[in-house]
């Protein structure tokens, strides 16, 4: 599967580096699970408003995979990236200064803000 991605995903100038996230890249999957990708863009590149639901539907395609659900990674949330970083796999990278560049910055940027949000969280299961 990782290879056919590799592919897929090598064929679009735009991508710079993916990830394998969720259940698949956890383990821990099972038939109903879908395939969670993330990719980061060059910052050159605007994709259209259907462009995740595109690159899902050629991935399935190709890949012969079934509920495939890409995600543009550049402006989520820190939270959600630390995710995607500490429990997935990468499988694509193009760039891999950018993509170290963008790792760092994520990572430094969760452990500042990592007492906010359990701070964050305790007020909110407590008041909840």
């Amino acid at each position: 599967m990782i290879k056919k991605l590799r592919k897929i995903l090598g064929k679009h100038s735009e991508i710079l580096f993916a990830y394998l996230y969720g259940s698949k890249a956890r383990g821990d999957y099972n038939e109903r699970s879908d395939v969670d990708i993330g990719v980061y863009l060059s910052k050159d590149f605007k994709p259209d408003t259907f462009y995740e639901v595109k690159l899902a539907e050629e991935i399935e395609k190709n890949a012969k995979l079934k509920d495939v659900e890409v995600v543009i990674l550049n402006n989520k949330p820190i939270r959600f990236l630390n995710q995607v970083l500490r429990y997935g796999k990468l499988i694509f990278s193009r760039d891999e200064k950018e993509r170290v560049r963008f790792e760092t910055y994520i990572t430094k940027t969760y452990i500042d803000m990592k007492p906010y949000f359990l701070e964050y969280d305790r007020m909110r299961f407590k008041d909840g």
